[in-house]
């Protein structure tokens, strides 16, 4: 009996070993197999993404101003615009005043432009409302040699006429030069701007 448990166990050592030692050749070949085999080919680079374009930004928008609101009234409206241009006329009669005391007598106009006194005409018949257009006052300086012998105020129509006049009375205001020069000047309102005119009218 204890021959055969001995020759049991050199038995089993001798697999044990043999094992091992196949184990050992096969990982031998495995690894002289792997070492004769060339390298894998490296790997493509990957290409680079593209940026991705950005949306252009677009330039802002000046903005608009509020539009303001139209007046039902005329002469509301008159305070919503600039004033226009005008222009003026005086006139005085052909034959002049003779001896003294003398009257000069003059008549004028207030000339606004596109006939917007015609305007105001057909405001005034057909919804009878008056723009006045021409409506303001009006100065007329007289002067005789350099000095101021009078003022008058006029007032304009609604045809945008006026008219004026002084009477000299004694030779000392007149002066030597007997001659009156009259400046009117039209003060302007919302529609107008202002204007003048002067005109010179000889006397005796």
């Amino acid at each position: 009996m204890l021959h055969s448990r001995r020759t049991d166990t050199r038995l089993h050592t001798r697999l044990v070993t043999a094992l091992a030692l196949a184990l050992i050749a096969s990982l031998l070949a495995a690894a002289a197999d792997a070492g004769a085999q060339p390298p894998p080919p490296p790997k493509p680079p990957v290409p680079p993404v593209p940026p991705v374009p950005t949306i252009p930004e677009y330039p802002t928008l000046p903005q608009v101003p509020e539009v303001p609101e139209v007046p039902k009234d005329p002469g509301q409206l008159a305070d919503a615009v600039t004033p226009l241009s005008s222009r003026m006329m005086l006139s005085a009669p052909k034959q002049r005043p003779r001896g003294l005391p003398a009257t000069v007598k003059l008549t004028g106009w207030v000339m606004p432009p596109m006939r917007l006194h015609k305007v105001d005409g057909f405001f005034e018949r057909t919804f009878g409302i008056g723009l006045g257009v021409c409506r303001g006052p009006v100065i007329v300086a007289y002067k005789s040699g350099g000095r101021v012998i009078a003022r008058r105020r006029a007032r304009v129509t609604r045809m945008c006429t006026f008219n004026s006049s002084v009477t000299i009375r004694s030779g000392r205001a007149l002066g030597p030069a007997r001659r009156v020069r009259a400046t009117a000047r039209f003060e302007g309102n919302a529609l107008l701007g202002p204007a003048q005119h002067s005109i010179a009218v000889r006397v005796g």
